[in-house]
C-alpha cells in the first residue's frame, strides 16, 4: 500500500524506465535520404527508421586506392 493516491501519482518517465528498456521517444526528425530518427528524451538512446530510406542507384566505387592518395592533391 502506498501513501500517495493514485490520482496524484506522477507519470513522468524516469530513468529507470528505460534501463529496462521502455523510453519515452519524442517525435521524429528527418536526418535525409529518408532516414528517420527518434531520440528518448531522458537517456538520450536512439531509434533509427530505414524503412523509407532511398536504395542506392549504383554501386558506390572509388578511384583512390588509399585514405594517402586523397591528401596529396
Amino acid at each position: 500500500m502506498t501513501h500517495v493516491r493514485a490520482e496524484a501519482q506522477t507519470t513522468k518517465h524516469r530513468m529507470s524506465a528505460c534501463r529496462k528498456g521502455r523510453h519515452d521517444f519524442g517525435a521524429f526528425q528527418n536526418v535525409g535520404a529518408g532516414i528517420m530518427r527518434r531520440l528518448c528524451e531522458t537517456c538520450g538512446a536512439v531509434s533509427i527508421d530505414l524503412s523509407q530510406a532511398d536504395e542506392l542507384k549504383g554501386p558506390v566505387v572509388t578511384t583512390h586506392s588509399t585514405i594517402e592518395s586523397l591528401s596529396r592533391r
